[in-house]
This record gives C-alpha cells, sequence and structure tokens, in this order.
C-alpha cells in the first residue's frame, strides 16, 4: 500500500514539475523570439533608413502594424518619407495619425485639430503624388474626384 501511495506521489510531483517545465519553456522560447524579432525588426529599419531599402521598410512596417505597434512606426516612416521620399512611408504616416482610440499611458493619440488634419491630408496626397495607387481611394472619400496638389496642405502655425 505504502508503495502505491509513494508510486502515485513520484508521479504528481513528475507531473507538475514537467507542466512547469512546459510552461518555463514557452516563456522562455516567446521571450527569446521577441529578442530575435526586435533585433531583426532594428536590422530592418537601419537599413531602410540608413540605405533606402524599400523592402527592408515594408517588411519592419508589417511586423509593427501585426504588432500593433502603430505609434512606434511613426518616427520610422517620417524618417524613410523624409529622407528617401518614399511613397509607402508617407501612406503610413496617414493611417497612423488617423487610427482613432490608439492611446499610450492613457493619452489619445488621435488628434482631430485642423493643424494635424491638414498635415495627415498632406502625407496621404504626397503617398499618391509619389505613385501610390491605393491611396487614391482614401482622396476620393475626402475630395471626390477634385484631387488638389499636396503643398497646398503645408501650413505654418
Amino acid at each position: 500500500m505504502k508503495s502505491i501511495i509513494y508510486s502515485i506521489l513520484v508521479i504528481f510531483l513528475y507531473a507538475c514539475n514537467s507542466k512547469n517545465q512546459d510552461s518555463f519553456n514557452k516563456k522562455t522560447l516567446q521571450k527569446n523570439d521577441a529578442i530575435t524579432n526586435g533585433k531583426e525588426t532594428d536590422s530592418l529599419l537601419r537599413k531602410a533608413i540608413n540605405d533606402g531599402n524599400i523592402v527592408c521598410y515594408k517588411k519592419a512596417a508589417s511586423i509593427y502594424f501585426n504588432e500593433n505597434r502603430y505609434n512606434e512606426l511613426y518616427f520610422y516612416a517620417m524618417l524613410m518619407a523624409n529622407k528617401h521620399n518614399y511613397s509607402r512611408a508617407y501612406y503610413d504616416l496617414y493611417i497612423i495619425m488617423n487610427r482613432k482610440g490608439q492611446k499610450i499611458n492613457d493619452i489619445q493619440m488621435y488628434s482631430d485639430d485642423d493643424f494635424t488634419h491638414k498635415l495627415s491630408i498632406y502625407f496621404l496626397l504626397k503617398s499618391y503624388e509619389l505613385g501610390l495607387k491605393e491611396a487614391r481611394s482614401n482622396l476620393e472619400e475626402v475630395f471626390g474626384e477634385n484631387i488638389p496638389k499636396s503643398e497646398i496642405f503645408l501650413c505654418d502655425r
């Protein structure tokens, strides 16, 4: 009888340890994946911004969008747009600026003030002028068929 109880106790302890080990392994793998993905994303952004590598920008932006890290992507998109005049980066800026419900530390990131709105429209127009076809449908929603030039949306405060 003691041997049966002892056997059950050993099996129970082994099972608990195995579950804890599995949980530990999963958490460790997730942390390692996050570090690897972070390093990979950093490498992609470095190549995109330093070298103007559009493929690397697209991959990095995709990672940020998939992980709902829009606000972090904003800075990199701004660099890519301004430094390399890249149409997709301008469009990403428009998308990020018009995402309602985005918060950081309970601060609403969407702003409907006139200056911010004009800036986001400028980014949308610029992406279209640089050849991004998918921007046209957004522009038609705003302007109809009479799409203006981007420079009229550059304004001083």
